[in-house]
């Protein structure tokens, strides 16, 4: 088997607070860094800047539908 050096990153995509909250209690114990944001430019903000292993976003998005956010993600060659 393999051992991972890094915690795995997660991405909680959602604009209600609570719903991220609840998400990060619910997976706290995966041994995983949580990283959020409120919008899809957060996400896309964080994706650019930080090693993401998994995505966790909502259909519904303040700005953007969280399935366009996901075909966004899977058109480019960084996030696919």
């Amino acid at each position: 088997f393999t051992v991972l050096d890094v915690e795995p990153s997660i991405l909680l995509v959602d604009g209600v607070e609570l719903n991220r909250r609840v998400l990060k209690a619910t997976l706290s114990g995966i041994g995983a860094n949580f990283l959020e944001a409120n919008n899809a430019i957060e996400a896309f903000l964080n994706l650019s800047s930080n090693r993401i292993d998994l995505v966790i976003c909502d259909a519904v998005l303040p700005g953007m539908s969280g399935l366009e956010f996901c075909r966004q993600l899977k058109s480019s060659r960084h996030t696919q």
